[in-house]
């Protein structure tokens, strides 16, 4: 059985030990400051403006800005009065 052993630390140090396995496949993995929605691979903005919303396009499999709903697929449900 392998024995892992881990510990993460104020950036930017990560220490850990591994022992028992022959084949250790490392990986760098960065936290950085906070993204925009834009960087996102799946996500359109560019018809963003005030008042558009997000909505998912099933033929382009991403999230277009749109500042009009027109899709029959959407529905709005506003609940009960």
């Amino acid at each position: 059985m392998s024995n892992i052993v881990g510990s993460v630390l104020p950036a930017p140090a990560i220490k850990s030990t591994v022992r028992g396995l022959q084949n250790v496949q490392a990986r760098t993995v960065a936290i950085g400051a906070p993204k925009s929605m834009g960087d996102l691979s799946d996500v359109d903005l560019s018809a963003v403006g005030d008042g558009a919303l997000l909505v998912y396009n099933g033929v382009l499999q991403k999230f277009v800005a749109n500042p009009e709903l027109n899709n029959s697929n959407t529905k709005i449900v506003g609940g009960s009065f």
